[in-house]
């Protein structure tokens, strides 16, 4: 049996026990005493002695709309490689066709050319799909011992590149260089 009520502060207005499922739900009509207003009234589901489920509205505030996103800062005026990598990955999850994460994956890696998180974003990047192009290279072969190694340490990264990018000649080079120094 399961016990449905609703009440308006402490005060229960309407109430039924029933046997219900899926296929018998309760559905009343009854009539609110004068004064009663939307927000007051909470709907509260009992099942074996103890509340399953309640639902109460609430009153909705009119705020004023947030500001819009600002672009970020170009990739010389942000301070450091950490950001960089941050706000190239922040452009990769939020696309904008204006703007693109590779200047600041790159920007990155000529302060410190040993980052392998920026080496692997920039590679990875660039290539569209480093699982694609490493098997476009060796011609659907299993992808190389490197790449094992790196798919190990960031996969995630590896799941990532669902954006098409365009073919430009010799990128998919540059993308392999890029993910072989992240290797």
């Amino acid at each position: 049996m399961a016990k449905a009520s609703v009440t308006a502060g402490t005060r229960e207005l309407w109430s039924v026990t029933k046997n219900i499922d899926p296929a018998h739900a309760i559905v009343e009509e009854f009539a609110l005493p004068a004064g009663i207003k939307e927000t007051d009234l909470k709907i509260t589901l009992y099942g074996a002695g103890r509340e399953l489920v309640s639902y109460q509205p609430v009153e909705l505030v009119k705020q004023p709309m947030p500001k819009p996103v600002e672009p970020p800062a170009a990739p010389k005026q942000i301070k450091s490689t950490e950001e960089l990598y941050l706000t190239g990955l922040r452009l990769e999850q939020f696309h904008s066709p204006a703007l693109e994460p590779e200047p600041h994956y790159a920007e990155a890696l000529r302060r410190d050319a040993g980052d392998v998180r920026n080496n692997t974003a920039l590679g990875i990047s660039l290539s569209g799909s480093a699982a694609a192009m490493l098997m476009r290279r060796n011609c659907c072969a299993p992808p190389p011992r490197a790449w094992r190694k790196l798919h190990a340490s960031q996969g995630r990264r590896l799941a990532l590149s669902s954006r098409p990018r365009p073919q430009v000649p010799g990128q998919a080079r540059d993308a392999e260089d890029w993910l072989q120094r992240a290797a």
